[in-house]
């Protein structure tokens, strides 16, 4: 409220704690009173000047709505400037994906073998066969010792 100028004492204060890069707009309401601003308007626009970084002046009336699409307008630009860092950063992302997929097709070009391969799925397929056949054994292990259980029991008690 340029009307109470302890109130652009308060901005001037406060000023000093916003951290760089941040948008600002010193918003001088009342403009519909401009008569009885205690501070001027060349003060407050030096004063934005002077901060020399994404700070911004503007007027407005609440009386009227003078100047109210404009502040409208401002609250778009620290939202958008957010939107822009996280894009950034997501396309920094995907450009180090992109980079090692490249290398990592590089290096399986550069290594590539048929005969390598068809070694590989023979591997797989012996492993596959010894992993089944050592399966069956345990399962029929299972069942001789399950099935010779109950004879012995049954041999026990007729013994009684």
């Amino acid at each position: 409220d340029p009307c109470k100028p302890w109130s652009f004492q308060y901005a001037e204060e406060e000023a000093q704690r916003i951290p760089a890069g941040t948008s600002v707009v010193l918003v001088a309401n009342c403009r519909d009173m401009y008569d009885k601003w205690g501070v001027r308007q060349e003060q407050m626009k030096q004063f934005v000047e002077k901060q020399g970084r994404d700070y911004y002046y503007i007027e407005c009336s609440a009386l009227n709505g003078f100047g109210l699409t404009e502040l409208y307008a401002f609250l778009n630009i620290p939202f958008l400037k957010l939107k822009e860092q996280a894009l950034v950063e997501r396309l920094r992302l995907i450009q180090q994906d992109l980079t090692k997929a490249q290398e990592a097709f590089a290096l399986e070009q550069q290594s590539q073998s048929y005969e390598k391969f068809l070694e590989y799925l023979d591997t797989i397929r012996r492993e596959r066969e010894a992993e089944k056949a050592a399966a069956a054994l345990e399962a029929s292990s299972r069942t001789r010792r399950s099935a010779s259980l109950p004879a012995a029991k049954k041999e026990t008690w007729s013994a009684w």
